[in-house]
């Protein structure tokens, strides 16, 4: 063997599955911010936890635009993912396999 690790190869059904899960994770997401009040919750979800569109924007950076410390911010970014943690697992099961990485702060 060459060393090179091989692709997995997915069947349909695998591929169905798994795009049937993106959908439900996306709805699950849209439907989290809907219910976000505080405008420090939602800024903290749209650009540092759920952005997909480049860098997340740092704590400290959304710390000064609220007039609070890194800190604050990451103590209400750590309760935004227990919670949306939780609302995935209570939609989709425990079964579901889950990571959530945020950016180094």
């Amino acid at each position: 063997m060459s060393g090179i690790p091989l692709k997995p190869t997915y069947t349909p059904e695998d591929l169905a599955a798994r795009s049937e899960l993106a959908s439900a994770v996306r709805r699950l997401m849209d439907e989290f911010e809907k219910g976000l009040a505080d405008p420090r919750e939602t800024a903290i979800w749209r650009e540092h936890l759920a952005t997909s569109a480049g860098e997340p924007v740092s704590l400290a950076t959304l710390g000064e635009r609220f007039g609070v410390t890194k800190q604050r911010m990451g103590q209400i970014a750590e309760k935004l993912k227990r919670e949306f943690r939780d609302r995935v697992l209570h939609e989709l099961g425990t079964d579901i396999q889950m990571s959530w990485q945020a950016g180094n702060e």
